[in-house]
């Protein structure tokens, strides 16, 4: 249902309203758009105040009243004789009837015109991020990797790189060129994801890695000796290949995290300050100087000071951006303002108190901007405004 259908809805139901024959469930839907906001409120006593309706139908009488009528009665029972009116009453039965006609109508008005002017202001829509990054090589050579490779990049540093069939970056071993693990040659490359892009890749020993925006992830061409180390900065999902004899290592800030073959999140704050890691299968080691906790699926650990904290958590939230989606269950608005100018590449200012102020929700991360903000609007706790590249956020 568009918003067009679902204001008209709502009208409908405010006239069945007066005219008391709403179904129970009809009063369910109504009441829960009513105490959706407090301007969904006002708007409805408005509607049905009884001396504002009789103002708004003495307003609709100074019109041609006969012609009027007549369409009254042609939606009540077409094909019926119409009688004369020779004067209106001011009574909820004209006003539901006439109002049946017209609330359909004046929802509309009020509440999608408004929302079309916000977004005709501000004109050019902001699209949402894209699959692109740079890869660095061992040789200090930078790959654009938006769009298909342009170069042969048949043999660097022991491998080959090409895109696969869903777009990822595909590490593969040349023949023979898998180090032995008492090899201590490292070849390494960063890849890094702008504001705005993520990216996937998939690394030489069958690691499949999801990359959010503004992150980078430092690793070996080609893994040798006895672990699979890497490096991240930013927030990265691993789905780790299986290797009980050479266990994957990922280092964020001072916090690292030892898997030998499982999923799971690992989110570090621009300083590294803070580190998450979030367990979906298997198992993964934590490790903090030294303090070392074992996760289990479904729980977190978060790195920060020094301490090394473990709860249990909805994972769902925190792992839907690699599947191209937003969810927020009573996500403050900071938090999520953060994640959106992150995907959509904005600034954001706030205007009013923002305590208290949460959301909840799934919300594609293909829209534009200005739909995802729209849909926000909707729960009538804030509004946003749009200058160039930068969001307010207005109580």
């Amino acid at each position: 249902m568009d918003r067009f259908e679902e204001y008209y809805e709502i009208g409908e139901l405010c006239a069945k309203y007066l005219k008391a024959e709403l179904t129970d469930t009809e009063e369910q839907i109504l009441m829960t758009w009513v105490n959706a906001s407090d301007e969904n409120k006002l708007f409805f006593d408005e509607l049905t105040n009884a001396e504002q309706v009789s103002r708004k139908l003495q307003d609709f009488g100074r019109t041609d009243r006969t012609k009027n009528w007549e369409i009254v009665q042609e939606r009540i029972a077409p094909g019926t004789q119409k009688p004369k009116i020779d004067k209106w009453k001011k009574s909820y039965k004209y006003a539901a009837i006439i109002l049946s006609l017209l609330l359909p109508l004046a929802l509309f008005t009020y509440k999608y015109l408004s929302q079309q002017k916000a977004a005709i202001e501000a004109v050019d829509l902001i699209p949402p991020g894209q699959d692109k990054a740079t890869l660095e090589l061992s040789d200090g050579r930078i790959i654009d990797l938006e769009g298909a490779l342009k170069d042969d990049f048949d043999d660097i540093d022991g491998i080959s790189l090409h895109r696969d069939s869903i777009g990822r970056l595909v590490y593969t071993l040349k023949e023979g060129g898998l180090s032995d693990k008492k090899s201590t040659k490292h070849t390494f490359h960063t890849i890094r994801t702008p504001v705005g892009a993520n990216y996937q890749l998939l690394l030489t020993d069958g690691t499949a890695v999801w990359l959010n925006a503004h992150s980078t992830l430092r690793f070996p061409a080609q893994f040798v000796g006895g672990t699979r180390d890497v490096e991240l900065s930013g927030e990265a999902y691993f789905d780790v290949a299986s290797n009980k004899e050479k266990p994957f290592v990922v280092k964020a800030g001072d916090t690292k995290v030892q898997v030998l073959g499982t999923e799971f999140n690992i989110a570090a704050d621009a300083d590294k300050a803070k580190v998450y890691t979030t367990l979906l299968e298997g198992s993964v080691s934590v490790i903090q100087g030294h303090t070392k906790r074992i996760l289990v699926p479904g729980q977190q650990a978060v790195s920060e000071n020094g301490k090394l904290l473990v709860a249990q958590v909805d994972t769902d939230p925190i792992v839907a951006w690699k599947d191209g989606y937003f969810i927020f269950r009573k996500t403050p608005i900071h938090e999520l303002m953060t994640m959106i100018s992150k995907w959509y590449d904005v600034e954001v200012d706030y205007s009013g108190d923002m305590n208290g102020v949460e959301f909840g929700g799934k919300f594609s991360k293909s829209t534009s901007l200005q739909e995802l903000l729209k849909s926000l609007e909707l729960t009538g706790s804030v509004r946003f405004t749009i200058q160039g590249r930068r969001v307010t956020a207005m109580k």
